[in-house]
């Protein structure tokens, strides 16, 4: 916490004063639940009680009044300070259903302008979940000018409204609520503000920005690496520009507050050289925008600032190392660094042919078709694919909503060219639980409304106004692997496995199976992990998993086996000569599904041949 040292002349005693904040917490649960929320310490653990931790979905950590380091002075009025530490969890769980909290917190730092740091402030509407609109404020005016500080939000709730929507950082300061200065306003009066204004409120939020001036004075390319938090976007648009009679992109708008607007280090004009090591040459803008869309939590962008002239592109004779660390309180970070294009490394300032990245084809105006038949296209890692699509429907969590965030033009007013993307996936959550959805699909459709003719805005409030209801249909567009499939033989798979998240495939056992035969993929879930290889087929002999031989364990340990893995599966696959490709002859002779599965496997099979333009005898039909 902030501390001032005070000396005493009388006795030359240096006396550390420390500055903390205090608050009221009131908190209500129902019989036979907890409030979500670990305290260490005591006075058996050498410290006073504090929250240590905070249960995501919790009572605690959705009031959002509490943070993990505050201090609990007192619970219903009974002080803490000489009780152990089984005694005060004790009196937490037995305390009743209206708990009330006496907290004290450390004061926020101050941020002061001119060190390295500028002022902006910006405008931000919220909707209110449960009466808050997920974040902690700390600070207030003080009788003791030392402890005044101004209303600082300290801690954002993953999941919550001001997280979904990106726009506020911890370490913002809170001006006003509705046209309602907080200036002045004690940290009590700010809460009641806040509980009292309406469902939906403009806060206006005040925000550090980095002086860069290596920037300013740069006589070449800079590196510039940028740190953000996971699915969160950078906050850039770009657009295209001529420069020495050949295409360059460019920084085309910064997004307010964004994480591109506070690191300081890019602004509007800049050319965009390279991104995360691959150069922008070759790439048209749908392809750089896309690229940036999927860029690592720890971004690299090779820059020209706007103000350099055309000599710079061929870079200074010398290379100089600029770095400079970002604001504390920021949940983002980057290092700066002038770069002499002769010597940056070959991985750096590759040509990038249009081959290596990705083009998305035209969107078509009907997103219906049950089997995507597009043509191939070259992904991101430079694995062939072809896009598919298909429906999802989500029963929302009364904790976490139905997980998901999107991503899409950094003004959220502008029509989107394209769909949106999912940015964020919340851990067990619906979405990530149906184990169709992913990281970069694109939202083609809300609820059978389109996206892509619509604005950031309205795909969102499509998303709340689904929360209501608790259910809403996706209609995502992904990418499938064009994979080698060979038309038999044995060969392995290897698929990335998630707790509670399920591979996609269902195998089955023929019952005409025999000690030694093989199990049967018989369904594969269209979007799941195991479809998006573009390796599994149906009536692929399953005959090994994770090494452990299927040849004498039934349908049921097989599954087991299945459940138990962890990371990555390995799966060993048996492709046969007369199952793997389109057959004319009926399935039942062919496949060997005579007596085989049930009539909804050999109904799959059938509509599959179908789709592929095949042909399907009449006494295939009888069978």
């Amino acid at each position: 916490c902030e501390t001032t040292i005070f000396n005493c002349k009388c006795c030359q005693t240096l006396y550390l004063l420390e500055f903390k904040g205090s608050t009221i917490v009131e908190l209500m649960k129902k019989e036979g639940t907890t409030l979500g929320l670990t305290v260490s310490g005591g006075i058996d653990k050498d410290g006073k009680p504090r929250v240590s931790n905070l249960r995501q979905g919790g009572i605690a950590a959705r009031s959002d009044q509490l943070d993990v380091g505050d201090y609990i002075k007192s619970v219903n009025g009974i002080n803490l300070t000489k009780f152990r530490h089984d005694e005060i969890i004790s009196l937490l769980k037995n305390v009743g259903e209206r708990v009330v909290l006496e907290v004290e917190y450390e004061l926020p730092p101050v941020s002061v302008q001119g060190s390295g740091l500028i002022f902006r402030t910006v405008e931000v509407t919220l909707h209110k979940e449960g009466n808050t609109f997920g974040f902690v404020i700390r600070g207030g005016a003080h009788d003791d000018r030392n402890k005044s500080r101004p209303v600082v939000i300290t801690c954002v709730r993953p999941g919550g409204p001001a997280d979904r929507e990106g726009t506020i950082k911890p370490g913002d300061r809170l001006l006003s609520v509705d046209g309602i200065r907080l200036l002045g306003t004690t940290h009590a009066e700010a809460m009641s503000i806040l509980k009292q204004c309406g469902q939906e409120a403009t806060l206006l939020v005040e925000y550090d920005v980095s002086v860069m001036d290596s920037v300013a004075t740069a006589s070449g390319p800079l590196l510039v690496e940028v740190a953000k938090t996971p699915g969160a976007a950078l906050g850039v648009a770009l657009t295209t520009s001529m420069c020495c009679n050949k295409q360059v992109i460019v920084i085309d708008k910064i997004k307010s507050a964004s994480i591109a607007d506070r690191c300081g280090a890019l602004h509007v004009g800049d050319h965009i050289l390279s991104i995360d090591g691959t150069s922008m040459e070759y790439c048209t803008l749908a392809e750089a925008t896309q690229f940036l869309a999927n860029a690592a939590d720890n971004v690299k962008l090779e820059i020209l600032p706007h103000h350099q002239t055309r000599l710079a592109l061929k870079g200074p004779e010398h290379a100089a190392l600029v770095s400079s660390s970002f604001s504390p309180t920021s949940m983002s970070a980057y290092s700066l660094s002038s770069l002499n294009m002769g010597t940056l490394p070959r991985s750096l300032y590759s040509t990038s042919p249009r081959g290596t990245m990705m083009r998305r084809r035209m969107k078509k105006k009907d997103f219906k078709s049950s089997l995507s038949l597009a043509s191939s296209t070259v992904g991101l890692a430079g694995q062939v694919v072809h896009t598919e699509t298909t429906e999802v429907v989500l029963t929302a969590d009364p904790i976490v909503g139905f997980g998901i965030q999107l991503q899409g033009s950094v003004f959220a007013t502008e029509t989107l060219s394209s769909p949106p993307l999912i940015s964020y996936i919340e851990s067990d959550s619906p979405a990530e639980r149906c184990g169709v959805l992913q990281i970069g699909d694109r939202i083609v459709a809300i609820n059978g409304v389109p996206t892509e003719d619509s604005t950031f805005d309205e795909a969102n409030q499509l998303l709340r106004d689904s929360s209501i209801t608790n259910k809403v249909t996706l209609e995502i567009e992904f990418d499938v692997a064009e994979s080698v499939i060979p038309s038999s033989g044995t060969f392995h798979v290897k698929l990335p496995k998630k707790h509670n998240v399920e591979l996609g495939i269902t195998i089955s056992s023929p019952s005409s199976r025999k000690p030694g035969d093989p199990l049967v993929i018989s369904d594969i879930k269209k979007g799941s992990v195991a479809h998006r290889t573009g390796t599994l087929e149906l009536g692929d002999k399953l005959l090994a998993i994770d090494n452990i031989r299927l040849d004498n364990c039934s349908m049921e340990d097989a599954v087991q086996i299945l459940q138990h893995c962890e990371d990555l599966v390995k799966l060993k696959i048996r492709k046969d000569e007369d199952n793997s490709g389109i057959s004319n002859e009926p399935i039942a002779d062919s496949c060997g599904f005579s007596g085989f599965l049930e009539h909804r496997v050999i109904i799959l099979y059938l509509n599959f041949i179908l789709q592929q333009g095949g042909e399907v005898p009449c006494d295939c039909l009888r069978a």
